[in-house]
């Protein structure tokens, strides 16, 4: 579950950006436009797993009652 919401935090600026009234004209616009919304996202990959993975650790823990097992 937290790995669906975590792949998506980057996207957000790209998303509020359109929301926000940015359209890219021309083939060079939407280029920069797509690299500047794919390097973040494959950049922090290997952050948002491991947050992702936290947070299930942290979840499971805490419904279990902090108790080990």
């Amino acid at each position: 579950m937290f790995i669906v919401i975590t792949d998506r935090i980057p996207l957000l600026f790209g998303i509020g950006a359109l929301y926000f009234g940015f359209r890219p004209h021309g083939v060079m616009q939407n280029t920069a436009f797509l690299f500047a919304l794919a390097v973040p996202l494959i950049l922090t990959m290997p952050h948002r797993q491991g947050m992702a993975m936290a947070l299930d650790y942290v979840l499971g823990r805490s419904l279990s009652g902090g108790e080990p097992g």
